[in-house]
């Protein structure tokens, strides 16, 4: 935790960054270039912004819930759920074969 502290960056921070920094419980943040001057050189979140805002089951990535009170696995969007993940996760074994 880095309650008491502050921080300091050069641009308003990304919703990666800004999870990071709630979750750290960090008391302030200081930035001096906001989104709208970031997007200005080239950096833009907002399609992050605006589909944080939607319902989950209508965001652009597909959500799956595999939690163990849950009755089966339940995906959004109709995306891969939890039961065609793979079982066996371990590496592929390594091939053998002449150097030449």
């Amino acid at each position: 935790m880095l309650k008491g502290c502050e921080i300091y960056t050069s641009g308003q921070p990304c919703p990666m960054c800004m999870s990071a920094i709630y979750w750290s419980r960090c008391e302030a943040v200081y930035f001096s270039q906001d989104l709208q001057d970031t997007q200005d050189i080239g950096f833009s979140d907002e399609y992050q912004y605006d589909d944080f805002k939607k319902p989950i089951e209508e965001r652009s990535t597909a959500w799956c819930s595999s939690a163990p009170n849950s009755a089966s696995p339940r995906t959004t969007r109709g995306g891969p759920g939890p039961t065609s993940t793979p079982t066996d996760l371990s590496p592929p074994p390594r091939r053998r074969g002449g150097g030449g």
